[in-house]
C-alpha cells in the first residue's frame, strides 16, 4: 500500500523525493538492515522519543534553562525509571509523564509545556540540537542512505 501512495506522490510532485521513515520499535539489527536495504529507513532507536529524552539531550536542556546543578538529580530519576534499562531502547511512554512532573518540580521552570509532547517540542527538540553525537545519529538515521 505505502509502495503504490510512494508512486503516486511522485508522479504528482516530479522532482521530488520521498522517503518512508520507520520507529525501530523492538526490531533486530538483521531486520532494520533488510528494511533499509528496500529504501526504508529505520531509526536506531526504539522511537523517536528515545532521541529527544536522552540522557544527553535533558543534560543540554538542564544546561540551557541554568539548572546545571540538578543534572544528576534528573538523570538519576531518569534511570531509576528506566530500572536499569538502556534509554535508547526502551519504551519511554510509560515514564515520560513521571519525569516531566519531576523536572516541573525540581526546576520550578514555567511553560514546559501541558504534557510530554508539548515538552519534547518546545524544549527538548532545541536541545537536541547541542548535543553533537545524538543530532548526528538522528540525522544519519533520516537523511543517510
Amino acid at each position: 500500500k505505502s509502495e503504490v501512495l510512494i508512486a503516486v506522490l511522485q508522479s504528482v510532485a516530479k522532482g521530488t523525493d520521498i522517503w518512508r521513515l520507520i520507529d525501530r520499535d523492538e526490531m533486530a539489527e538483521s531486520a532494520r538492515e533488510e528494511k533499509i536495504q528496500r529504501d526504508i529507513r529505520v531509526l536506531r532507536r526504539r522511537e523517536l522519543e528515545n532521541y529527544l529524552f536522552a540522557p544527553e539531550v535533558l543534560s543540554a536542556f538542564c544546561k540551557g534553562e541554568n539548572k546545571e546543578g540538578l543534572e544528576t538529580e534528573i538523570l538519576g530519576k531518569a534511570q531509576e525509571l528506566l530500572n536499569g534499562g538502556a534509554p535508547e531502547f526502551a519504551d519511554l511512554r510509560p515514564i515520560t509523564r513521571e519525569l516531566l512532573r519531576f523536572i516541573k518540580l525540581k526546576t520550578q521552570l514555567q511553560n514546559l509545556g501541558n504534557d510530554r509532547r508539548e515538552f519534547a517540542l518546545e524544549h527538548l527538540a532545541p536541545a537536541l540540537r547541542e548535543t553533537p553525537n545524538v543530532f548526528q545519529e538522528l540525522e544519519e538515521d533520516i537523511f543517510s542512505r
